[in-house]
């Protein structure tokens, strides 16, 4: 019979522990209160910059470090019995300040400085100073209010023509982001007299009419660029049903008319073209608005469901939703004709003899909805309980997402890894991209796989930079 000596040394051998040590990235020194932690439990690095994380059942797990003025980070860990050892490094913040000035060397106030995310307001001096900056490469953005703009145009009147500051501008000072050049901060640095002077350029108007437009009717302008402000803001017609916008940028624009009816959800919206003179006599004539009716089935066609489905139909901000019982049966009274994207939510329906078997859209549950004056097919919406399961592994902590090939928008589900990176998604039979969320670094580890009703498909992604 073994002894409780005996017992306890092997209750102790069936765990390991993870210790080691956390040093700045740039000083190469420790660092002390930086917070270590496992999902269960959460240890402060000492003043040598040590911890241990004791107690850790074999497995695999993904340990997060923190502290204020640092860079969150995270690694994976495979833990066995005995120690393991990690030599952490944060990366502590950056900041950078300096002067926002105009065209004559003048300061600035008021001015929203943006460094990727990281922002600040120009003071009475122009000053501005972006704290808790992570280092990287950035684009600086630079976006100046309506009244600020407003202010300092400059008006030729022999030539007639206006001259002034874009709403956002880029470093070193251009209208467009494909021409703006990047800055490259480290981290820990801090980057002082990081002086800006913008520079003006030339500004245009949009003068126009909405034909035989009802009194409630508003117009705004969308730039595409999701900058809101006095400039582009939606502002009513006049008696003559007229409109006007001023201080705008040569280029394509967006105007949307918003007939404000009973039901209209929906707005018009018609895209502008707007040269170095501008526009002086737009005249938009609204069409007329259709009505959308469409369904939801099931596959196979026998499978009775309970709960709603969420069905929105929307494009840049502007959306309408309505919600399909089991009837099946749904409509839009009134939609402009145009490309719209239709979403659908059917996360809280089941089988109605099984509440435990949710239905799944098939094919991806976002999709473009055309809509014609000459007429419109009703959308069919198919639901199903039919499903395999993609499961896996990720070697990055981060949100997965899975899309069906030939949908129309790419990212139609998304899967959350546990602690140890695993994860899993049911989804209906078809082909799928399976990849970690991000950019063009992320999609080059894609996996593609074909589910089959039933059958598990397993997958591991690497790390969004691995070749």
């Amino acid at each position: 019979m073994k002894t409780l000596a005996a017992l306890l040394l092997v209750a102790r051998c069936a765990f390991g522990q993870i210790a080691g040590t956390v040093r700045d990235s740039v000083s190469k020194l420790p660092v002390a209160g930086v917070k270590i932690s496992l999902p269960k439990q959460t240890v402060e690095s000492g003043n040598l910059g040590e911890f241990v994380l004791g107690g850790v059942p074999p497995g695999k797990y993904v340990v997060r470090y923190s502290k204020q003025g640092y860079d969150n980070g995270s690694t994976a860990v495979e833990v066995k019995t005995g120690d393991e050892r990690l030599a952490l490094e944060i990366k502590p913040w950056a900041e950078m300040e300096g002067l926002i000035l105009d065209e004559d060397g003048k300061p600035l106030e008021g001015v929203f400085v943006d460094v990727g995310g990281f922002r600040d307001t120009t003071n009475k001096e122009g000053r501005y100073h972006a704290k808790q900056i992570s280092g990287g490469q950035y684009t600086l953005a630079f976006r100046l209010p309506y009244e600020l703009r407003r202010k300092t145009a400059v008006r030729d009147e022999k030539r007639g023509e206006t001259f002034g500051y874009a709403n956002t501008l880029y470093y070193p000072g251009v209208a467009d982001r494909n021409l703006a050049g990047s800055v490259a901060i480290a981290p820990g640095a801090h980057m002082s007299n990081f002086d800006i002077r913008l520079r003006r350029a030339r500004l245009v108007e949009m003068k126009g009419k909405v034909v035989d437009a009802l009194a409630e009717t508003e117009v705004e302008l969308d730039s595409g660029g999701g900058r809101p402000d006095e400039t582009y803001g939606k502002r009513k017609l006049d008696e003559h049903g007229g409109f006007r916008f001023d201080l705008l940028e040569p280029g394509a624009y967006r105007l949307v008319v918003h007939r404000n009816r009973a039901g209209d959800a929906l707005p018009y919206i018609q895209t502008v073209h707007l040269g170095q003179a501008g526009v002086q006599d737009l005249e938009v004539e609204l069409p007329a608005f259709a009505r959308i009716e469409g369904v939801v089935r099931t596959v196979p066609p026998d499978v009775k469901w309970e709960g709603t489905v969420s069905v929105q139909l929307g494009r840049w901000g502007d959306n309408t939703e309505v919600r399909v019982g089991p009837e099946g049966r749904f409509a839009w009274n009134a939609v402009p004709p145009g490309d719209w994207n239709l979403m659908v939510d059917a996360n809280l329906v089941h089988r109605a003899d099984d509440p435990r078997r949710r239905l799944y859209v098939v094919g991806s549950p976002r999709g473009l909805l055309q809509v014609r004056e000459s007429g419109n097919p009703p959308p069919e919406i198919k639901l199903t309980d039919e499903t395999g399961r993609i499961s896996g592994t990720v070697e990055e902590q981060n949100v997965v997402t899975v899309a069906q090939v030939d949908a129309a928008f790419p990212f139609g589900r998304l899967a959350f890894p546990q602690a140890d990176g695993s994860f899993a998604i049911d989804v209906p039979p078809g082909q799928y991209r399976v990849m970690i969320a991000g950019g063009k670094e992320c999609s080059k580890v894609a996996e593609k796989v074909t589910v089959e009703v039933g059958i598990t498909v397993r997958v591991h992604l690497k790390g969004c930079g691995a070749q």
